[in-house]
């Protein structure tokens, strides 16, 4: 139970950019504390000696301070992550490779596809909306798929709903009952604006976020060029601690030993300290990307498992767009017989007279062979 929980968390972190924004916070309290340190390593002056306090003084060693903070964070972050990404070895490389084969499992990418859209999405907002609803007493789905009319009119009464269609096709209808007043007024508000970001197919197949041969592509490109920075970083990373050491050597400002030993501590504290939270936040990334594959190969893993055993069934593309075929073939069929249905054949009918002629009597004289051969006729 808990390894699902655990699970369910880490989807909804994948869709909002998977710890993009806790990642960002990290990096931007990293800067802060630098900043704080470098003021502190520069200001001791103005702390203790007032009377000797030299603004300008105080400003170019800060400005050096921070120049030094910065550069060494932003190259240390860089260089931690070329090298965590060039091992040959430990739970990092081993991660990349495992995913590696996952992915090759999968074989065809469209019925991957129709899994991530058609089941595990979902399934996974179906799994957070229960969540929230749980909070509240809520143990019915069902509430969030009646048509709104049923909805409606459980806020009055309990009612036989129609929620769905059956594996054979035959609709469902469960009986719900009414909500209370605070319930109903959260279903009302999840039923019309509860969002639940989806993930592209493409990002559980990737190391990235983005579509995996592109990143493969620009990985390929820009080995060489990581090669080369981090040669680069190595020997600035020498070049600006012997210059630190050697410009409290020169003593440019004439100060007293005591107060280079001290300035050239705190730069030094202030490198180190960067350097170290460069790396960190390398190697916080590099865990990032870890559980990041780990959780994809878990999704991957559960799509071998249902395809296997038959719980989804993949449809060619083409027969998508065959039945889509059919089915707009269909409705034109049915309109146009709605059509002629709806036509109405006119018939001419005589107006009936108001009222029947009149019949004429008329008195004839005949004789008696005029009359024979008349009623002979």
């Amino acid at each position: 139970m808990a390894k699902e929980k655990k699970v369910k968390k880490s989807y909804v972190a994948a869709a909002q950019g998977f710890a993009f924004g806790k990642q960002r916070v990290i990096t931007w309290l990293a800067y802060v504390s630098i900043i704080v340190l470098s003021v502190l390593a520069s200001c001791y002056e103005l702390l203790f000696d007032f009377d000797h306090f030299d603004a300008t003084r105080f400003a170019t060693k800060l400005s050096i301070s921070l120049c030094i903070a910065i550069m060494a964070l932003l190259m240390s972050l860089k260089d931690g992550k070329t090298t965590n990404e060039s091992k040959k070895y430990g739970d990092y490389f081993e991660t990349k490779r495992d995913f590696g084969n996952k992915c090759a499992l999968i074989v065809n990418k469209d019925w991957f596809r129709q899994w991530a859209d058609g089941v595990l999405y979902p399934r996974e907002r179906r799994s957070a909306i229960e969540a929230v609803l749980n909070e509240y007493g809520i143990t019915d789905y069902e509430y969030m798929v009646v048509s709104d009319e049923d909805f409606k009119a459980l806020r009055f009464e309990p009612r036989e709903c129609y929620v769905g269609k059956g594996k054979d096709g035959k609709p469902v209808t469960k009986p719900l009952d009414v909500p209370t007043a605070n319930q109903y007024k959260l279903l009302r508000i999840m039923r019309s604006s509860f969002r639940f970001k989806k993930i592209s197919y493409s990002y559980f197949t990737s190391r990235s976020q983005g579509a995996g041969y592109a990143y493969y592509a620009n990985l390929k490109d820009n080995q060489r060029k990581r090669e080369i920075f981090a040669l680069i970083y190595r020997v600035f990373m020498v070049l600006m601690i012997t210059a630190i050491f050697a410009l409290a050597a020169i003593n440019p400002m004439k100060e007293e030993a005591a107060q280079i030993a001290f300035d050239t501590t705190g730069r030094m504290a202030t490198l180190f300290s960067s350097l170290f939270m460069g790396y960190t936040l390398a190697n916080d990334e590099m865990r990032e990307n870890m559980d990041s594959m780990l959780f994809k190969m878990e999704k991957i893993d559960e799509y071998l498992i249902e395809k296997q055993s038959g719980q989804f069934v993949p449809v060619s593309k083409d027969d998508e767009i065959r039945a889509k075929i059919e089915e707009i073939e269909r409705r034109r069929i049915e309109e146009a017989e709605k059509a002629k249905a709806a036509v109405v054949t006119p018939e001419i009918v005589q107006a009936a007279k108001a009222s029947p002629p009149a019949i004429e009597y008329k008195e004839i004289e005949m004789t008696p062979d005029e009359y024979e051969a008349f009623k002979s006729k």
